[in-house]
């Protein structure tokens, strides 16, 4: 477990992934035919509209394609598909290939009390901006 958790924190922190996480800690029985009725619910939803963050590029859609990748592998493997070589080969391929999209840490250690209330201010700024618009949005 802890190699999950340090790959989630390691998510959160990534510059360069735009997305957002609904956690709900109660069983889903809105959809039963789908077979996870008896299962707790958590999404993570990336973003492939978002492409540059402070003039850096996101990899957002790249995550969104290799999630559906290994899902496609994994169920062939699962599936009987393909072998256990032929899959751990394919693994390894196109972990290779990722590398070259390397991430950077989120990290606010360098930045000063005032910048970090500053840089907070525009965040509060921002979220106050969204609602109004969408209010006044329901409201038309």
């Amino acid at each position: 477990m802890g190699d999950l958790v340090g790959f989630l924190f390691d998510l959160y922190d990534a510059n360069e992934l735009t997305f957002k996480t609904e956690i709900q800690n109660r069983i889903d029985r809105e959809h039963p035919e789908d077979g996870d009725s008896g299962r707790n619910l958590v999404r993570l939803t990336f973003y492939y509209g978002d492409i540059l963050r402070d003039g850096k590029p996101l990899f957002s859609a790249d995550v969104c394609q290799a999630l559906e990748i290994v899902q496609e592998m994994h169920n062939e493997l699962k599936n009987y598909e393909c072998t256990q070589e032929f899959y751990d080969s394919r693994k390894k391929e196109m972990i290779e290939r990722y590398n070259a999209f390397p991430l950077t840490m989120f990290n606010t250690s360098s930045l000063t009390e005032k910048e970090r209330f500053n840089r907070r201010l525009a965040v509060m700024r921002a979220i106050l901006d969204a609602e109004t618009a969408k209010n006044k949005k329901d409201e038309n």
